[in-house]
Order: C-alpha cells, then sequence, then structure tokens
C-alpha cells in the first residue's frame, strides 16, 4: 500500500492523524514543515503524541489573534511588545467570510505578558496569558490558539501522496478508508469531529454537525457512514454545508463503531448526551434491527439484561423479541432464566 511505500505502517492512530491535518492542517515539502492549530490544548497535545510516534519532530508555540474595533487600519498603525520593550513581528489575516481583518502573530509556547498598541486610535491592550489561556480586561476580542508545527520530509511526502487535492473546497475522503476495518473509520471521523466539528447539547436538542463549505466532501462521509447503518444528513446552513448526525440509535452505532473524541470540550459534551437519554428512542422501522444487533452482539442475553441494555421496559421488549422469533431471527435457549441468540 502507499503508506508502506513511504515508510509508515498504517494504524487507526495514524488513520486519525492523517484525517486531522488534511481538514485542519497545513503543509509543504518544499519548506520541509507542517502546522496545526486549534484551541484545546488536549486535543494538540494528543496529535502531537501521534507525530513523535510515527518519529516526526514538532514544536509548539502559542498563535494570538487580535481583531481591533477600528477595522480601517495598516500595518504602521499596529505595535506589539512584549514585557522587555522588544517589537514582534504580526501579520494581517482577512476573514474569508466577512472581510474582516485580524492582528495575527506567535509567541513561545511558555510566554506570559504582552501589550497591544493601536496607535492611530489610541487603543492599547495589556494581556496575560496562563495555561495558554488570555486574560485581559480589554473588550477588544483576543483569541489565542496553539500551535504545532512538524518536520519531516518522508511524513510531508506521504501527506502530498495521500492528499493530492487540497483545500477546503477541494478535498475528498481517501478511497482506502472504504476498505479499511471499522477502527479505522471510527478513527477519521474522530478526528474530523474533534478538528470541525460541534457537538451541540441544549434542551432536548443533541446532534453532532461538522460545517463546511466543501459538500462532496461531507457526502462522501455521509456515504461511508451509512455503511455502518448510521444515518446522517448533508443540509444547508448559511454559506456552508453541515453533516448532521442526531437521535440516540445513530449516537448508540457511532460507540460501537469506536469513536473516542480527543477534544476535552467535546469529549465532556458526548458522555453528557450519551449519559442523559431518559428514552433511548429507535428510528422508525429499524426497531427488529436494533434489537437483533443488541442480541448478535451481546447474546446469549436474558430478557430482562436486554432490557437494561436497550433502557426499555420489559413490555416492549417481549413485544420485540416476540417478533424476532416469529421471524425465526432469534431462537431460545431454555433454563432457569431462558436466553436469546442470534440465528441470522
Amino acid at each position: 500500500m502507499a503508506w508502506k511505500l513511504h515508510g509508515f505502517e498504517i494504524t487507526p492512530e495514524l488513520a486519525y492523524l492523517i484525517e486531522a491535518l488534511k481538514v485542519e492542517g497545513y503543509w509543504t515539502t518544499e519548506h520541509r514543515r507542517g502546522e496545526i492549530q486549534n484551541k484545546n490544548l488536549a486535543l494538540l497535545f494528543y496529535i502531537e503524541d501521534l507525530l513523535k510516534r510515527v518519529g516526526v519532530n514538532t514544536k509548539k508555540s502559542l498563535l494570538i489573534k487580535i481583531k481591533p474595533k477600528w477595522q480601517n487600519f495598516k500595518s504602521e498603525d499596529i505595535q506589539i511588545i512584549d514585557k522587555q520593550g522588544k517589537q514582534l513581528r504580526f501579520h494581517i489575516e482577512h476573514s474569508p467570510f466577512d472581510g474582516s481583518k485580524k492582528i495575527k502573530f506567535y509567541l513561545p509556547f511558555k510566554a506570559r505578558s504582552f501589550i497591544f498598541k493601536q496607535i492611530n486610535k489610541a487603543t492599547k491592550i495589556s494581556f496575560r496569558i496562563r495555561n495558554c489561556k488570555i486574560f485581559t480586561y480589554s473588550a477588544v476580542p483576543i483569541f489565542i490558539y496553539t500551535s504545532l508545527t512538524f518536520y519531516k520530509k518522508d511524513f510531508l511526502e506521504l501527506l502530498d501522496f495521500l492528499i493530492p487535492i487540497r483545500g477546503a473546497h477541494n478535498m475528498r475522503l481517501h478511497k482506502n478508508l472504504y476498505k479499511l476495518q471499522k477502527e479505522y473509520v471510527s478513527a477519521a471521523f474522530s478526528a474530523l469531529v474533534d478538528c470541525e466539528g460541534s457537538i451541540e447539547h441544549y434542551g432536548l436538542k443533541r446532534q453532532i454537525r461538522i460545517r463546511m463549505v466543501n459538500k462532496a466532501y461531507l457526502e462522501d462521509w455521509r456515504d461511508l457512514l451509512s455503511a455502518y447503518k448510521i444515518d446522517s444528513r448533508v443540509e444547508r446552513a448559511e454559506e456552508l454545508k453541515g453533516l448532521v448526525i442526531s437521535g440516540y440509535e445513530d449516537f448508540d452505532k457511532l460507540v460501537r463503531l469506536g469513536v473516542n473524541f480527543r477534544h476535552s470540550e467535546k469529549s465532556k459534551k458526548w458522555g453528557n448526551i450519551l449519559s442523559t437519554y431518559k428514552k433511548k428512542q429507535v428510528s422508525r422501522n429499524s426497531a427488529l434491527d436494533f434489537y437483533s444487533s443488541k442480541i448478535r452482539e451481546r447474546g446469549p442475553i436474558s430478557k430482562m439484561e436486554l432490557a437494561t441494555l436497550t433502557g426499555k421496559s420489559h413490555r416492549v421488549t417481549s413485544h420485540f423479541l416476540t417478533k424476532l422469533k416469529r421471524q425465526n431471527r432469534i431462537k431460545v435457549i431454555e433454563g432457569r432464566v431462558p436466553k436469546y441468540i442470534w440465528l441470522r
């Protein structure tokens, strides 16, 4: 396979790393460096660990973005000064969505105290950094990211080979992922949600949503997930497209697929969603498949055990067990406590 040709052994962890870098990273073989940024430290530390496992050198730094209220500024209007009085280099970043401008600059990973000056409008902001968090009394928005830079020619060439077409509008799901076992699919999907997805849980609303400009890439994921009987839909959300998964049954299938989120906040929300379902509703017309899959995975299993596992009442469980027996999809092992096993 392509992975081995470039000196790398395919693993679920490498599948996670490839998908994370595809959707949120940048690299260039010409300058032999790559970079990925995220606000969540736990996620960046995990990606750093994966890179080190495949022998890739890394370096962490902080990326600061400041969005001044006065937008009609030029580079000469700005100063970034550290606590020793040294001026720092910066860039002006333009938003692809609304054209707004941010001041963007890098700091050492253990940086602590800095001053931002916007000369023409007499804006001066002092801010401190502790544990990769910004502390300031200013109303001007300041965003902090952890930036992870990595260096290894062979690995960068592997990225070029596996992802020949880059960019938010053009990337697609790699065809090899369709042929690999579910552990690789779950790892890659976990990376997608960690880097680009949102897990929403408020009131009765529970959903995973990935918003992107690339509809084809989201449709690739929809088709791949459907092979594991996980229902999702691609819908329009303003100028973006969204891949949406909702409902207990599909969340349960994601758990069984093996999703494991490394973004600390998303992982916490995911755990809260799974633990707060009072009614573990099954999608319409799929109840028999749902119960038979549980029996297939956990059998032999008693009626009481199945009711506890599915979160359903004994009456509802009995109803579907009777239907499954009539269709010869399960059979009963008689004993002091009858148990059910899957037939087909």
